[in-house]
């Protein structure tokens, strides 16, 4: 998303307007109206920040009711994109609520000048290190050594009685951070110390600037309704949003019929949609409708059409859920039909939006099939120069997968140009150069790979690439270790763990006999103690956060 779409949408000014009548009624309107504004440049701190670091934005600001607001941005591979991004909110949203704090104080506005305390204390809460808020994407940035201080907060917060909601997001945030350090590393030590540096100096600033800034009057606040209060309607928000995420996970088991998934998805899957990927709903709500008997997929059409117009994402969702529920209802036909349809519209509105419904296709079950449609959609041979490089990585995948690995090099080595500190590119490029035997030179790439991101079937793959090279003990070492991490990692599902055993026992017999072992030096001793460290500081910060409390 470019432009002024990356700053608002029409989700962002009817859910604004949504967001002011509910706090209108906890305050007055005015004071609705200033505390929206203020978090609206909250989140357009976010979207500056992603357009100077170069990350795309893929919705502009939306804002929820009764529990704040947010904006998706790409995930990035460099770790202080992410940083800065995430920071980007707080810092413009406490400048410009300070500035409407002393500039309500100073004209005798009670409530601009209140206004500007709320989003000074909601700036600096949203910098708690935990779960979604802004404080923990950057802690999980800065690996395990984030989460010392953020378990000695956590314990300290736990102490008090919080309530259930905030006890929760608690718990949410450490067990999130905790499982993302054990499957993936962080880079550098000293990215790590640098990005908790800038972390805590933020908080700092932030928090000494609401120390010393004077005191702003606080206005009454009133029940919405007899009995519902601004806390009850977001920690209401806050549970649908947990119900919703397990309910869709439950609708979207492959073995889901089409009526469970669908009907699932629109009566409950909103909550979780609104958060993550509103423009989901109404495709839900269509294909509910289709099933009940509706004209549900002419609606889907009409909403695909529309997208496909802005060159929107939401168009490759529309083609891909379309496609599966006609699936699921045993109607194989109409599905191919439906999406020899809407192919034309994909095709007019780019790579990007033919890459979003390869993805969802691929997602849902169909990946062989996915990669013919994709093939034969896209005319890959004279991809346009500008083509983002993640759409050019997913077509170097499919050739590849296809077993046509000349084609595949081409793209593979134009995403890795574009974006070289990726991962997953270089991983992609590495398997090519194996399959047209040049396992020197995809070596290199896994081992520069590896430094950028340490995923477990990165390092399979150097494993597979070591034994072609007849290195079979480096081979069956590095296959341990990727087989140890696969255990902590979502790729667990997508990879056949017993016959990576197989693969390790193979190469383990292949290797020349290797010579006993000099017992460990003093150093190897130190870092296996090390290796307990992460956790015995995490549990001691805690510890001693939660007896400071109480």
């Amino acid at each position: 998303m470019a432009g002024w779409r990356s700053f608002v949408s029409w989700g962002t000014l009817v859910s604004g307007l949504l967001t002011v009548a509910l706090w209108s009624l906890q305050w007055d309107l005015l004071s609705g109206v200033l505390v929206v504004l203020l978090l609206y440049a909250h989140e357009i701190g976010h979207v500056l920040a992603a357009a100077w670091r170069r990350v795309p934005v893929h919705r502009a600001p939306v804002f929820i009711p009764g529990f704040g607001a947010f904006v998706l941005v790409d995930p990035s591979p460099r770790p202080w994109d992410q940083v800065w991004v995430a920071l980007g909110g707080p810092l413009l949203g406490s400048a410009a609520a300070l500035a409407a704090k002393l500039a309500g104080i100073g004209l005798h506005s009670p409530s601009l000048a209140f206004a500007g305390q709320v989003m000074l204390w909601i700036n600096l809460l949203n910098l708690l290190p935990f779960g979604p808020l802004d404080g923990g994407r950057v802690i999980l940035a800065s690996g395990w050594l984030g989460l010392v201080p953020a378990a000695f907060v956590g314990g300290f917060a736990l102490s008090f009685n919080l309530g259930f909601v905030f006890s929760i997001l608690i718990f949410m945030g450490l067990w999130q951070a905790w499982g993302a350090v054990r499957r993936d590393r962080s880079p550098r030590w000293s990215t790590r110390l640098g990005i908790l540096g800038l972390y805590l100096l933020v908080v700092l600033v932030i928090l000494v600037t609401e120390i010393l800034s004077p005191a702003a009057p606080l206005l009454p606040s009133r029940p919405l309704l007899p009995g519902i209060t601004l806390y009850s309607v977001g920690s209401f928000s806050f549970i649908a949003y947990l119900a919703s995420g397990f309910l869709l996970g439950q609708a979207f088991r492959p073995t889901a019929s089409a009526g469970q998934r669908y009907l699932t998805a629109a009566l409950a899957g909103w909550p979780r949609y609104l958060v993550g990927e509103a423009d989901l709903v109404p495709i839900m709500f269509s294909l509910a409708a289709h099933l009940a008997g509706l004209p549900g997929l002419n609606w889907l059409r009409r909403l695909l059409r529309r997208s496909a117009t802005h060159a929107d994402e939401a168009a490759g969702d529309a083609a891909a859920y379309g496609y599966d529920c006609l699936v699921r209802q045993g109607r194989e036909a109409e599905a191919a039909a439906w999406l020899a349809e809407v192919t034309p519209l994909l095709q007019a509105a780019g790579p990007v939006v033919l890459r979003e419904a390869y993805a969802r296709i691929a997602g849902l079950g169909y990946a062989t099939m996915a990669d013919t449609w994709l093939i034969a959609a896209v005319d890959w041979e004279n991809l346009p120069a500008d083509a983002p490089a993640d759409v050019v990585n997913s077509l170097a995948w499919v050739l590849l997968r296809r077993q046509q690995p000349d084609p595949a090099l081409v793209l593979a080595e134009r995403a890795v140009a574009a974006a070289p500190e990726n991962a997953g590119y270089r991983d992609t490029l590495a398997r090519v150069l194996l399959l047209l035997q040049r396992p020197a030179e995809a070596e290199a790439h896994l081992r520069l790979a590896l430094e950028y991101n340490n995923h477990p079937r990165i390092r399979l793959t150097l494993a597979r690439t070591l034994a072609v090279q007849e290195r079979y003990g480096e081979a069956a070492r590095e296959g341990e270790r990727a087989l140890r991490d696969l255990a902590n990692h979502r790729a667990a599902r997508e990879v056949d763990d017993d016959r990576v055993r197989r693969w390790v026992a193979e190469w383990r017999e292949a290797a020349p006999p290797e010579p006993p072992a000099p017992p460990p030096t003093w150093r190897q001793r130190l870092t296996g103690v090390g290796q307990a460290a992460p956790a015995a500081a995490v549990l001691a910060a805690a510890a001693l956060g939660f007896w400071l409390g109480t």
